[in-house]
């Protein structure tokens, strides 16, 4: 099935039913090229979704409700959704492994590389997006259940490996603080994990937030 569009349905009897699901986006004149390649194989498809696909149109909540904290976007929602943000198949398998961090705590300023391995464990060359995520078990604030961080596109050959570097930012750990009006570094763990979209964690550590210099 190929789904040409530029917002999710809730598609679930299809999901459930149909062996593969193509999404493209209005592409222009270009979109059957785009399609044909991919169905014929002359290219492993890489794409991720930038959008929740839900089951149901009740898991939204109300259209004159402009507050995320409220359920919206990966970051809140709660559901279990039918394709989750940062989804996307391909033609190949990929495995992860060997994780490394440059340093376990950071102050403002600081940065982290985050530094792991990605296998092409399967029999077609591919790219594949790494995502990180991070949440934050022990903050005091209403922060995200989880909030993308970095990604890196990797060009990985069958039966080959790749090391793959994604810079973390102490400073994009910050929040807007209301009360004091301005953007606040929390001390506390940061918990994060690696993998292929937001609901896949192939790998998992932690850093430690040790607040302002």
């Amino acid at each position: 099935m190929v789904v040409v569009s530029s917002f999710p349905y809730a598609i679930n009897w299809t999901g459930e039913n149909v062996p593969a699901i193509l999404h493209v986006s209005q592409s222009s004149q270009e979109l059957g090229n785009a399609v044909a390649d991919v169905i014929f194989g002359r290219v492993s498809p890489s794409g991720r979704l930038v959008q929740t696909w839900i089951t149901s149109i009740d898991q939204l909540p109300p259209i004159l409700d402009y507050n995320i904290r409220n359920g919206r976007t990966y970051m809140y929602d709660k559901n279990e959704p039918l394709f989750p943000f940062g989804h996307g198949l391909t033609y190949t398998s990929f495995s992860y492994s060997d994780l490394k961090l440059s340093r376990k705590s950071v102050q403002a300023n600081d940065i982290v590389e985050i530094t792991f391995n990605v296998s092409n464990t399967g029999n077609y060359d591919s790219d594949e997006v790494a995502q990180l995520y991070v949440s934050f078990p022990d903050s005091k604030e209403e922060r995200p259940i989880k909030e993308l961080k970095g990604f890196s596109r990797v060009m990985v050959r069958k039966g080959e490996s790749e090391r793959v570097t994604i810079y973390l930012k102490a400073n994009d750990l910050m929040y807007w603080d209301d009360i004091k009006h301005r953007w606040t570094l929390e001390p506390g763990r940061v918990s994060f994990f690696v993998g292929s979209s937001s609901v896949d964690k192939r790998l998992e550590g932690e850093i430690t937030v040790r607040g302002r210099r």
